[in-house]
């Protein structure tokens, strides 16, 4: 058993590897000289052994024995704060315009998954479809 010496927080940018997800962790620090805070974020590579993990989900990983040539992380735990109901989006996106021109079928095309919950990236694209009509 290997020891845990490390847990990152991040959030996944790609899941199309099998097995395999690519998580980008942010980071800020201020600069020496006059102390103005920048925003870096790495990428790194990490073991999804049952390709639990989907594209916006916010995990955290931990270090491990080397994988493969990149792979020197697992997945630790999935936070779903980032998995919105269906139904939600769409009482919100009602309360927003009051009569709301999309009816619930267009919506539901969204749900990129089609298991009834909708991701923040899906989110983020339905804010689009809206703002056009």
């Amino acid at each position: 058993m290997t020891k845990i010496n490390r847990i990152l927080d991040g959030v996944v940018v790609s899941d199309k590897a099998d097995k395999t997800i690519v998580v980008s962790i942010s980071t800020r620090s201020k600069t020496r000289y006059k102390g103005k805070t920048i925003k870096r974020s790495q990428r790194y590579i990490v073991h999804d052994p049952n390709n639990e993990a989907k594209e916006g989900d916010s995990v955290q990983i931990t270090n491990s024995r080397p994988i493969s040539k990149l792979k020197r992380w697992r997945l630790f735990k999935i936070d779903q704060n980032n998995v919105i109901n269906i139904l939600d989006v769409i009482s919100i996106v009602n309360v927003i315009l009051d009569e709301s021109n999309l009816d619930d079928y267009e919506l539901c095309q969204i749900d990129l998954n089609g298991d009834g919950n909708v991701n923040v990236l899906d989110v983020i694209s339905m804010t689009n479809i809206i703002l056009e009509f």
